[in-house]
């Protein structure tokens, strides 16, 4: 049996496992089917990843921590399970079924976003200075970052085939490029376009030019 977080509260703390080990499903694929006069077989157009339903079977070893139970897994949360975070909307409904003096079972029914990250996932520097930079995903599919770089005058970065053009002046300044929500913080001192930075699976090479102070990486592992 195996313990979750849900919303910063571990089930452990009230007495709640996970009956058996959590097996995680791959998200499936959305896609169009586009028929061409003349062609054998459609054309398949990849449109995005699905959300992944799964049904938990769970255990409370106390009945007593029933009400507490019903109040917490409830709503939209990040769900933590062995050192991996996921965003999750719990369906709500918890029927409890007795299986001993004082513990009880019950079914958790949770949407999960298609993608897993790291639990803990802060900013992290990576260089001072203009340069070529190595970073690995570790994770199974191509990220979204969120890229912090401190600097003064006109800086570039470019990661993978994108580029971004920074024109900070003579005064130092942070930008903030999160590739998951698709900003730049603040706004006005770069070009960047629709095509935001992404981090492959395994090494990818970041490199910037101009006057820098610090380049830092955060939530560049992801996985399904």
């Amino acid at each position: 049996m195996e313990y979750f977080t849900f919303n910063n509260v571990s089930s452990e703390t009230l007495g709640v496992l996970m009956q058996d080990e959590f097996l995680d499903s791959t998200p499936a694929i959305s896609f169009e089917e586009i028929d061409i006069p003349g062609r054998d077989g459609a054309v398949i157009e990849i449109q995005n990843l699905k959300n992944v339903l799964m049904d938990i079977k769970c255990t409370l070893r106390d009945s007593a921590n029933r009400d507490a139970v019903r109040r917490w897994l409830h709503g939209t949360g990040d769900f933590i399970f062995n050192g991996r975070k996921r965003r999750a909307f719990i369906l709500g409904q918890i029927d409890f079924q007795r299986i001993g003096t004082e513990m009880e079972a019950f079914t958790l029914s949770v949407i999960f976003e298609p993608f897993w990250y790291p639990e803990s996932d802060e900013l992290t520097s990576i260089g001072s200075a203009a340069g070529t930079y190595t970073v690995t995903n570790t994770g199974t599919v191509a990220s979204v970052p969120i890229i912090s770089i401190t600097g003064t005058g006109t800086i570039t970065l470019s990661i993978n085939g994108t580029s971004v053009q920074i024109t900070a002046g003579d005064t130092e300044v942070t930008l903030i490029i999160d590739s998951k929500s698709k900003t730049l913080t603040p706004t006005g001192i770069a070009n960047l376009g629709w095509r935001y930075p992404t981090l492959n699976p395994g090494s990818n090479e970041i490199t910037v030019t101009g006057s820098i102070t610090d380049i830092s990486i955060g939530r560049k592992d992801r996985w399904f």
